[in-house]
């Protein structure tokens, strides 16, 4: 990295000859760390430069959503930030929106580029009208055939999700939204108090469970159970029209299966609780 070697070793390497640097930054505005002193370093020495941003990626290694709110707000960074400095260099050769499948060569996935394309489109009309407005808005929402205007706000979830955008891949993308509204809803039901505190792995080892509890969390946990279920066929399905198979496999064992196992056990440990507590007292006396 060169932002932290001294300007004078900067310079009496000529390195200024020989390469173009990229300076990348993909924090949103208000956390924006890029220094003056780093600009007046690099003008001293680099005369033409270039600078990055990024559209997915770079936020949480397995980010299923891209939060189109932070990217943009990258790219306003970028452009406020070229405004202040730009002009210290003979010219900015331009702009790599950079978007990141993975973290590193071993982590796993993160968002998938059909789910991340809306947030693109924001970032490039972005960049090149100067600033995000609601023309920008509207045109990237046209342009990928969303019913009404795309989402800038993606988080919190869970969120209401229209009918798939048209361009290709829209089917991914709105089947990862409602499953990012799933995987919200599994964290909220798998806090409920009646799970928590009356079903743990202790009380159903024991046959200790209040039948009570039970109707507190399962009717949502059958629900939750079958909602992923069908996002889970439909975004096979077209996952393989477009990615490679270990590229499918890898995306559903990471975002899908987990939930859907745990969901599994624990609507099959309810419906046998269920019938052990309803058979006779002395049926029950036997099985413990």
């Amino acid at each position: 990295m060169m932002r932290d070697i001294d300007i004078n070793i900067l310079k009496s390497s000529e390195i200024g000859k020989l390469i173009l640097p990229m300076v990348w930054h993909y924090l949103p505005t208000d956390e924006f760390k890029l220094k003056n002193t780093l600009w007046e370093k690099y003008a001293s020495v680099f005369p033409n430069i270039w600078i990055a941003s990024a559209f997915k990626g770079a936020t949480e290694m397995t980010q299923l959503i891209t939060p189109t709110r932070y990217h943009l707000s990258n790219q306003q960074a970028w452009l406020k930030m070229l405004n202040l400095f730009g002009k210290m260099f003979n010219k900015v050769l331009g702009i790599a929106i950079t978007g990141w499948q993975r973290f590193d060569h071993y982590t796993v996935l993160c968002e998938l580029f059909p789910v991340a394309l809306p947030t693109l489109a924001v970032c490039l009309l972005t960049i090149i009208n100067g600033d995000f407005n609601e023309n920008v808005h509207k045109t990237a929402s046209n342009l990928l055939g969303f019913e009404k205007l795309l989402e800038i706000d993606t988080f919190p979830r869970p969120q209401p999700v229209g009918p798939p955008p048209l361009f290709p891949g829209g089917n991914i993308h709105n089947s990862c939204l409602q499953l990012g509204n799933c995987i919200t809803e599994y964290h909220i039901l798998m806090h409920h108090p009646s799970i928590e505190g009356a079903f743990s792995s202790y009380q159903i080892m024991h046959n200790r469970v209040n039948t009570l509890h039970i109707d507190q969390f399962l009717p949502r946990a059958r629900i939750l159970l079958m909602n992923i279920e069908a996002i889970n066929v439909q975004l096979e399905g077209e996952l393989n029209k477009i990615f490679y198979p270990t590229t499918v496999e890898e995306f559903l064992a990471v975002n899908i299966n987990p939930f859907l196992e745990k969901l599994r056990k624990l609507v099959k440990d309810a419906d046998l609780q269920i019938i052990f507590h309803s058979a006779p007292e002395e049926m029950q006396l036997n099985s413990n």
